[in-house]
């Protein structure tokens, strides 16, 4: 008998179970970073992720750039259900609630589409025992145990572009893509002991508030998760200003072997963050609203960033910032609202045992 070679469905003419393949086949972020599509429809999709330490930030609460980023995700999954490609021009998102335990879904619906543009609202959830999650905005330390099973964490607001062409996946898997994620450096690792904000311990540096702008700098590197799991650092910080780059590994792009659109949230949201936590506070993030441009980042470059203070009144202060390419094509902006709390920031003083990081 002769064999029978099943040829392989475009994605566009996909029934819906086959498009959920495709979606968690060749999408580079679900692989590596255990995010399923769990539900597809015509203009819906539904993912998880179950939090993990890398993904919270040094009060250890669920990262906003992580929010941002599966905000944007979803989105785009349910904006691609029908099979013609789109692309991301705007992200509008409101943070609700801290969160540092549980399984994250995500749930996207369409809300308004036409031959030029699309809309997508989407709510950030986490399902668990919310004894041990916080309050984002007035940085309680727990709620009670009682509360409800599923807490809303962020929502947001995606549009797209629709694009001539139909959704393309490769026939087979890039050779780039990466079995696994690359780490760019070790985790810190403190002596056992801990000194207060103002002990009076020699050898020990000045807590953040009291330290000066290079050390301020060198804090701002060693306390944040994705700095060690992605290549970002900050390269410039001073008075309501900062600047990080980041490199762009395999991890970071799409089957055509370009920047994920959720990279630059990811790099974008904590840049814009960090110049508020100038005053030796912490802050937290209010709103979030980020613009795409049409230029794309290829493998192998290089991603630069830049923050600035807008206004500040009270409590609340305004930042923006922008993201280059290396040839200086800006490929995102954003405007962020923060927050500005009265809790001093308690970074370790101690220096790292493993001084490399």
């Amino acid at each position: 008998f002769d064999e029978v070679v099943m040829e392989k469905v475009s994605f566009a003419r996909a029934d819906l179970s086959q498009k959920m393949q495709y979606m968690n086949e060749y999408d580079n972020f679900a692989r590596l970073y255990g995010m399923q599509l769990v539900e597809y429809a015509e203009g819906y999709a539904c993912v998880e992720m179950q939090m993990k330490p890398d993904f919270l930030n040094s009060q250890l609460r669920l990262h906003g750039s992580w929010q941002a980023a599966l905000i944007l995700i979803a989105a785009g999954k349910a904006a691609r259900s029908m099979g013609q490609e789109m692309r991301p021009c705007k992200l509008n998102m409101n943070y609700h609630h801290g969160v540092r335990e549980g399984l994250l879904r995500v749930i996207a619906r369409q809300k308004f589409a036409s031959y030029n543009w699309l809309t997508v609202d989407v709510e950030l959830h986490c399902l668990g025992d919310h004894s041990v999650n916080g309050d984002h905005a007035a940085g309680q330390p727990a709620v009670q145990a009682e509360t409800s099973a599923d807490i809303l964490v962020a929502s947001g607001r995606g549009d797209f572009l629709p694009l001539a062409g139909e959704v393309d996946f490769p026939s087979s898997l890039p050779e780039f893509f990466p079995s696994e994620r690359r780490t760019a450096r070790p985790r810190p690792i403190y002596p056992e002991t801990r000194a207060g904000l103002y002990d009076d311990v020699p050898g020990l540096r000045p807590c953040f508030k009291q330290a000066d702008w290079p050390m301020k700098l060198a804090y701002m590197n060693e306390n944040e998760n994705m700095y060690y799991s992605e290549g970002m650092r900050m390269t410039e910080y001073g008075p309501g200003h900062g600047c990080a780059e980041m490199n762009i590994w395999p991890q970071h792009v799409d089957a055509d072997g370009l920047l994920d659109y959720a990279w630059l949230a990811i790099l974008l949201a904590p840049l814009i963050g960090k110049p508020s936590l100038h005053t030796g506070n912490f802050c937290v993030t209010a709103q979030t609203s980020i613009t795409f441009f049409e230029p794309r980042a290829a493998l192998g470059g290089q991603l630069h960033g830049q923050a600035d203070k807008v206004s500040q009144e009270g409590h609340f202060a305004v930042y923006t910032g922008s993201v280059y390419d290396e040839k200086g094509q800006e490929l995102a902006c954003g405007v962020c609202t923060m927050y500005l709390r009265d809790t001093e920031i308690n970074f370790r003083r101690e220096l790292p045992l493993n001084l490399e990081v």
